[in-house]
C-alpha cells in the first residue's frame, strides 16, 4: 500500500474536532493533544472519546480542566488527534474583539445534527459565517455571533438543528475568539453564543501548562481584534 500523503493542516479553522461523551459536541485542537471545548459535553461523563475528522481515530480522552461558570473545559487525550510527523499548522492566534460595533465576517466550524447525511447519519463539518455583535452579550461577558442566515431544515421539536455544535470554536480570520456554549432561545436559531477568549484564559485554574501536551497552548499575545481585521497586539 502507498502512504498516505501528508494532510497539512493549513488553516486554523481546520483544528475543529468531534467530542463525544454520550452526546455529541465539538471543539478546538490547541495542542495534538489538547482539545478546548464547552463543559456541558462532558458533565458527568466518564467515557469520552475525541476525533479529528481526517484521521477518523476517536481517542480516549479526560478532563483536565473545567470550569462550570463559563462552561469551558480542557480535554488531554491518550495520544496526538494528528499524526505529529504530518502536524503542520502555525501556532494557534487568540484575541478579544476591540470594538463595541458589529464584526462581520466570523466562522463557526463545528459538527451539528442539522448537517450529518446518509441513513447513518454520519457527521460532516458544518461551516458557518456570520457576524459577532460585541454588545449583544456584553453585560454577560458573552460573545453573541448571528448567523448570515437561518438553517434551512426545520428543527426537530425540542432540538436545535445545531445541537452537537456546542464547544465549536469562533474564529475572526484565523483568530480563536470564543468557544460556543449555547442556542439562545427565541431567536429561530439564527444565534449562537459563545464564551470570549479572554473569560477563558482568565477563568479560574485555567492551566497554562498541561502535562503532556507540549507548552505554547496559549499565545504569549492576546491580538485586538477590530473590524476590517486589521490585528493589533496588545503590549
Amino acid at each position: 500500500g502507498h502512504p498516505r500523503p501528508a494532510v497539512m493542516l493549513r488553516s486554523a479553522v481546520e483544528r475543529s474536532v468531534v467530542v463525544l461523551a454520550g452526546s455529541q459536541g465539538s471543539g478546538v485542537m490547541l495542542s495534538p493533544r489538547l482539545v478546548l471545548t464547552s463543559a456541558h459535553v462532558l458533565r458527568d461523563k466518564e467515557w469520552i472519546r475525541t476525533v479529528h475528522p481526517e484521521s477518523e481515530q476517536p481517542l480516549p480522552s479526560r478532563t483536565v480542566w473545567a470550569d462550570e461558570e463559563s462552561d469551558v473545559a480542557l480535554l488531554l487525550t491518550g495520544e496526538e488527534l494528528v499524526d505529529p510527523e504530518r502536524w503542520a499548522l502555525a501556532r494557534l492566534r487568540w484575541g478579544a474583539v476591540g470594538t463595541p460595533d458589529p464584526l462581520p465576517g466570523c466562522q463557526v466550524v463545528g459538527f451539528p445534527a442539522v448537517q450529518r447525511y446518509g441513513p447513518d447519519e454520519q457527521l460532516e463539518y458544518d461551516q458557518l459565517t456570520g457576524t459577532v455583535l460585541p454588545m449583544a452579550g456584553r453585560l454577560r461577558s458573552m460573545l453573541v455571533c448571528e448567523f448570515d442566515r437561518a438553517p434551512v431544515a426545520a428543527p426537530k421539536p425540542g432540538r436545535s438543528p445545531f445541537a452537537g455544535l456546542s464547544g465549536a470554536p469562533v474564529f475572526a480570520g484565523s483568530v480563536l475568539i470564543g468557544v460556543v456554549t449555547q442556542v439562545p432561545e427565541g431567536r429561530d436559531h439564527r444565534r449562537v453564543e459563545a464564551v470570549p477568549v479572554q473569560r477563558i484564559l482568565e477563568a479560574p485554574g485555567f492551566p497554562h501548562h498541561v502535562m503532556g501536551a507540549e507548552p505554547g497552548h496559549v499565545p504569549p499575545v492576546l491580538e485586538t481584534v477590530v473590524p476590517d481585521h486589521h490585528l493589533q497586539d496588545e503590549r
